[in-house]
């Protein structure tokens, strides 16, 4: 038999993915980077964030886009969009290039930034147009990860504009 908190565990991380990655590359960047040159810890952060939270989260969201998407669609608004394995092959796209970025140089990682940005940014809007014009103030509209969609690209820009300094 299964325990019960190890199930409402496993919701609640699946539920918070985007933002504990958030938070673990954060804690990468935090400890690690000191150990580097200004310069250079600017470009392990922005590698660690990307293949984190841009990368990680993307392939996430494609297996739950693919594969689960009744429980994607429970989370953000009580409906299944026709829409989902679109979604999600943008979604694998993007987790792929932000895996991928890891290792590559500036330029591979600015063209997932911009990427990045507009899929995160466009989700964010959808979510507050969803939340106050739908009057739909569902989890996935209004909780921690619309919260991750506006600042995951934003501290990717900062980085990029620390970077050119």
């Amino acid at each position: 038999m299964i325990d019960s908190h190890l199930i409402d565990l496993t919701g609640y991380f699946f539920n918070n993915f985007t933002v504990i990655m958030v938070i673990f590359a954060l804690i990468i960047c935090i400890l690690l980077a000191p150990a580097f040159d200004f310069e250079r810890a600017n470009g392990f952060c922005l590698g660690v964030i990307l293949f984190c939270c841009v990368g990680l989260t993307g392939l996430w969201g494609f297996v739950m886009h693919a594969f689960f998407p009744s429980l994607n669609g429970q989370f953000s608004s009580g409906t299944l969009s026709p829409c989902e394995f679109d979604v999600a092959l943008a979604q694998l796209g993007l987790g792929l290039s932000g895996v991928l970025a890891l290792w590559r140089d500036f330029e591979f990682r600015f063209a997932v930034i911009l990427s990045a940005s507009c899929f995160l940014w466009g989700t964010a809007a959808e979510q507050l147009y969803s939340h106050f014009i739908r009057h739909d103030p569902s989890a996935g509209n209004s909780g921690m990860l619309l919260y991750a969609n506006l600042a995951i690209p934003a501290f990717l820009w900062l980085l990029v504009a620390f970077r050119s300094r």
